[in-house]
């Protein structure tokens, strides 16, 4: 279920999506949904994606994770309002923030600073 808006994509899923009110000039492009069973990563998934120009970035937000495994160790931790979050960097550049808010486990990723990604996080609280 690829290429979806994101009203057709919340009619697939059990949670309400979170919606960032700032995407740093990014605009909505379009969203999938992932079912699995019995998955740790969360039996449901939403991804939303985000594009300007060339350059995008990926909201991921799961429910029912049943153990968060951090992909690198010593992740940088962030506050994001009043929760929690982590930044995970690789080599490519590429970056993931990972915070959890209301039983959602939410992770966007992209090329983007540091302060972009709490920017972010913290309009979808």
């Amino acid at each position: 279920m690829f290429n979806l808006t994101i009203d057709e994509a919340q009619k697939r899923v059990n949670f309400t999506i979170i919606i960032p009110n700032y995407t740093a000039g990014y605009e909505f492009s379009r969203a999938a949904v992932i079912k699995r069973i019995d998955s740790m990563l969360g039996n449901e998934t939403v991804v939303l994606q985000f594009k300007k120009g060339d350059e995008g970035f990926a909201i991921g937000e799961s429910i029912n994770v049943k153990e968060i495994v951090p992909w690198r160790p010593n992740p940088t931790k962030v506050k994001i309002k009043d929760k929690e979050g982590e930044i995970f960097e690789f080599s490519s550049g590429r970056k993931i923030l990972r915070f959890s808010s209301n039983g959602i486990v939410i992770e966007i990723q992209g090329r983007l600073s540091n302060e972009e990604l709490i920017k972010i996080a913290e309009s979808m609280l």
